[in-house]
């Protein structure tokens, strides 16, 4: 059970990644390719842990790698680019109830995987409450356009065939050589968002416009990320990729937590209205979570 107390600690890091990712979207990166471009192209990192220890993958394994890397980059493009345009926790709660779906989904055809009747129960309330949590309808608001809808769907589906080629991996390639091998393909599908003319003249002339502050703190929010990424990789190499996917409500439940502060501070890029029904739908989503973490512990 040591992947749950894992998990639990990169969603709280997740958590503090992604207030500070909505900073940047709202006030210093304006678009959601640039900074899905960066999420990939930190990638290049990997490069230096090549030599600490690296087995060479198969055909198959190669193709799954590959794949992988492309899952990672696009499902930060559709999902940043529902999170800009619509309210945060409204995009992240729509990619956070499916894309636990698709893992089990895909770890069901491809990896065998079969959940008791007490796993499916904690499956759900997991993912139940994690939607909860994050659920959120502002007054006038007639929630997701079409569009935004689709990218946070799709986002979801690419999110969960990541976690599940990474578990895929892992089953076949040492945790470190599997991480590093996807974190190098992550790196080089980074460019193909440079194929597009469109694509191409914003980013380079983002990057051109970049202040070396906001440089810093992009660099610094992605080392960060990166953490729990690492962290959150090893949950999926010791547990069930399905449930480490479905424990994201843990995630939303910190998020709850930071915005009643941050909000006070940048209202204007986070903000959380604590009424009282808020804060009861908030309290009964966490109680679901909790309940789903104590049906796994049984």
């Amino acid at each position: 059970m040591n992947w749950l107390y894992v998990s639990i600690f990169a969603y709280f890091l997740y958590a503090v990644n992604f207030v500070i990712d909505k900073f940047l979207l709202t006030a210093r990166v304006s678009n959601y390719l640039v900074y899905a471009f960066y999420t990939g192209i930190l990638s290049v990192f990997a490069f230096f842990l090549i030599p600490f220890g690296l087995v060479l993958p198969s055909a198959r394994e190669l193709i799954i790698i590959i794949l992988a890397g492309a899952a990672f980059v696009f499902s930060f493009v559709f999902f940043y680019y529902a999170m800009q345009k619509n309210e945060a926790l409204r995009a992240t709660a729509v990619v956070g109830a499916l894309s636990p779906i698709f893992v089990l989904f895909f770890s069901y055809l491809f990896l065998g995987e079969r959940l008791t009747p007490i796993q499916l129960i904690a499956f759900f309330l997991l993912i139940f409450g994690g939607a909860l949590v994050s659920f959120e309808k502002k007054e006038g608001e007639s929630g997701f356009s079409a569009r935004a809808l689709q990218a946070a769907v799709f986002a979801a589906f690419l999110f969960g065939f990541f976690y599940f080629a990474m578990k895929y991996i892992f089953l076949t390639q040492p945790f470190f050589s599997g991480f590093v091998l996807t974190r190098i393909s992550s790196f080089f599908v980074s460019f193909l968002l440079l194929v597009p003319r469109g694509s191409r003249r914003v980013i380079l002339e983002h990057i051109k416009k970049l202040q070396t502050k906001t440089g810093f703190f992009v660099v610094m929010n992605k080392i960060l990320g990166g953490t729990a990424f690492i962290i959150i990789n090893y949950a999926i190499f010791l547990g069930s990729a399905s449930f480490v996917s479905a424990l994201q409500g843990l995630q939303y439940g910190f998020l709850f937590i930071l915005i009643i502060f941050i909000s006070k501070f940048y209202p204007h890029i986070l903000k959380e209205k604590l009424t009282v029904l808020t804060a009861l739908q908030k309290l009964i989503a966490i109680l679901f979570i909790v309940a789903g973490i104590a049906f796994l512990t049984l």
